[in-house]
């Protein structure tokens, strides 16, 4: 410990407090909030600089309950470890991490004899596709039809009701009544509102009177409001079932599955590869773990298990794009928001004509509007099509004649991995590597 933790080590043994279960306990200094970060057998306590010794022995006072239970939670180095949980949800975007993720996750759920339990989820950001014939114009075209292919390929297939049945009865106020109604199932769930993320990035300071209309890094409530509640949400129905159906008198056991890789960022980095979530745990309902399976994995790694697998992916990356995100990000690259105004230019006209209205920058002290295009073909428009070789569903541009699965195309992410193209003449299936001149 070095001497600026030592007043609250103090506090803490003065506290009256447990011997934390044989973990180790570390103190973090950190900008914001109190934060615990707990794995099995260590505790990590973050501190802001102002946190007095006294605040940070009542905050972790009241979790002591649940940092007890989380402590003594079995992980992935426990054999058998998986039973342990009640339910498991795999949150998948359709990028090329959430499929690899997706993939290897249920590989070793179904040794494990656990898909009772799983349910696949991925959460819509444009208005609702069933009551509305708007475009898309935050997920790129056909991203949740592609997440849905990439889970049914893994044998995991879409739910009642195009995978909104789940949600459909949760927004009726309808309870589940049977696991059937979610396990081994791929479902879908979004914000209950009209509009799409880009109509509340335009309405939300005149709602709340917010200083800034557009999330930034430190207020993602296009993270918080719609994926971590709607998720929130979605785990909570499925736990409700549970409980009535073996009458628990315990919280139902959640294990949360993400494909976030250390390689990615580091705030990703620094995550634990499984940890307990305090935000999105319930101290009487739900405890919720969170496990990331492919977090030491990198990018090469990925792409050879997708060419290994062949498996689509979504030709956006195709373009040069890093990453498969919103098609505007605020977190965004400077190379990435120039590639998609030039795939997207409505989309981008859309956005800088909500900057304009508030007055206000996309990225902190960073307009979109000035952000030229990347040079390029302009529009991006996708269809699905087959694999010449083995005619299974693919993603193509529609600027492409005709493309294979990754497993039969000559080239693509895996020329870098030094792969020989193939035997078969296909359309050049080109890839972020490829544009990035990394082959």
């Amino acid at each position: 410990m070095t001497g600026a933790t030592t007043p609250y080590v103090r506090a803490l043994a003065g506290a009256n407090l447990p011997d934390w279960l044989g973990c180790k306990v570390e103190i973090k200094p950190r900008r914001k909030a109190i934060g615990l970060v707990v794995e099995p057998r260590m505790v990590t306590i973050a501190v802001p600089p102002t946190t007095t010794p006294e605040e940070l022995t009542a905050a972790v006072t009241r979790k002591l309950a649940l940092i007890q239970q989380a402590a003594s939670a079995p992980g992935p180095d426990s054999p058998g470890w998986l039973g342990w949980y009640d339910v498991i949800i795999i949150h998948t975007s359709g990028g090329k991490d959430s499929q690899t993720a997706v993939r290897r996750v249920l590989r070793i759920l179904a040794a494990a004899g656990v898909l009772d339990r799983v349910a696949v989820l991925h959460l819509v950001l444009d208005k609702d596709p069933r009551t509305s014939s708007d475009e898309p114009r935050i997920e790129w075209q056909q991203v949740p039809e592609l997440a849905a292919e990439q889970a049914a390929r893994a044998g995991i297939p879409l739910s009642g009701a195009d995978g909104w049945a789940l949600w459909d009865a949760h927004r009726a106020g309808a309870k589940l009544t049977d696991r059937e109604q979610w396990a081994g199932l791929m479902h879908y769930a979004r914000r209950d509102v009209d509009g799409d993320l880009l109509d509340d990035f335009a309405t939300r300071r005149k709602r709340d009177g917010s200083p800034r209309s557009w999330a930034t890094m430190w207020t993602r409530f296009c993270t918080s409001d719609w994926k971590t509640a709607i998720g929130r949400a979605f785990t909570e129905a499925i736990c409700e079932q549970v409980r009535t159906e073996r009458g628990l008198s315990r919280p139902v056991r959640v294990l949360q599955v993400m494909g976030f890789r250390a390689e990615e960022s580091d705030d990703r980095a620094a995550r634990p590869p499984f940890s307990f979530s305090f935000k999105a745990s319930a101290a009487a309902s739900r405890h919720v773990w969170e496990w990331l399976p492919i977090h030491d994995m990198t990018a090469r790694e990925v792409w050879a298990d997708i060419r290994e697998s062949g498996v689509p992916y979504h030709p956006a990356y195709s373009e040069g794009l890093s990453r498969l995100s919103c098609r505007l990000c605020i977190m965004g690259s400077k190379r990435d928001l120039a590639i998609s105004k030039r795939m997207a230019p409505a989309t981008a006209a859309a956005y800088e004509r909500v900057e304009v209205d508030l007055d206000d920058p996309f990225q902190h002290g960073r307009a979109l509007a000035s952000i030229a295009p990347a040079p390029g073909p302009v529009g991006f428009e996708v269809q699905w099509t087959t694999c010449p070789t083995c005619h299974v569903p693919v993603l193509a541009n529609t600027r492409q004649p005709q493309r294979h699965c990754p497993a039969h195309a000559p080239t693509g992410p895996w020329r870098l991995l030094g792969a020989a193209p193939a035997a078969t003449p296909c359309a050049e299936q080109g890839s972020l590597f490829d544009a990035l001149e990394l082959s």
